[in-house]
C-alpha cells in the first residue's frame, strides 16, 4: 500500500477536479492549486472547502508548499501545457526536497510538451 502523498494541481477544470477528488478521497494531500480564471477559483472553493491556497499564478507559490511536493498535475488546455511546463522548469531545484513528478493530462501531446526539470520527472497520464 501507497503512503499518502503531497500533490498540487495547475488547472481546476473537470479532469484536474474529477482526479484532485480521487486524490484527497484516498487520503492524500492538497498543497495547493493554481487557476488563472476567477471562475475557476470560485469553482475550487466549491469543491474544495478545506483547501484554502487558490494562486493564480505558479511564480505568486509561497515557498513552503514546494518542499513537501511528490507530484504536480498540470490539468490545462493541451495549448498552455508548454507554457506552464517551462513555467515549473524555471523553478529553483532548492524549493524541493526531493524529486517531484509532473505529469499532464493530455491524450495527445507528449510529456516532452514539458521541458526537462532539474529538480523532478516529466511524464504524461490520459485519463480516459
Amino acid at each position: 500500500m501507497l503512503k499518502p502523498f503531497h500533490f498540487a494541481l495547475i488547472g481546476v477544470g473537470n479532469a484536474g477536479t474529477v482526479i484532485a477528488k480521487a486524490l484527497l478521497q484516498a487520503g492524500n494531500q492538497c498543497s495547493f492549486f493554481v487557476s488563472k480564471t476567477a471562475k475557476g477559483k470560485i469553482r475550487t472553493k466549491k469543491n474544495f472547502k478545506n483547501i484554502a491556497q487558490i494562486y493564480s499564478h505558479i511564480s505568486q507559490v509561497s515557498k513552503e508548499y514546494w518542499i513537501h511536493l511528490d507530484i504536480i498535475i498540470i490539468a490545462v488546455p493541451d495549448d498552455s501545457i508548454s507554457f506552464v511546463g517551462n513555467e515549473l522548469a524555471k523553478l529553483n531545484k532548492n524549493l524541493f526536497k526531493k524529486p517531484v513528478l509532473v505529469f499532464h493530462l493530455s491524450g495527445c501531446k507528449k510529456s516532452t510538451e514539458i521541458p526537462k526539470l532539474s529538480w523532478g520527472f516529466r511524464a504524461s497520464f490520459h485519463p480516459c
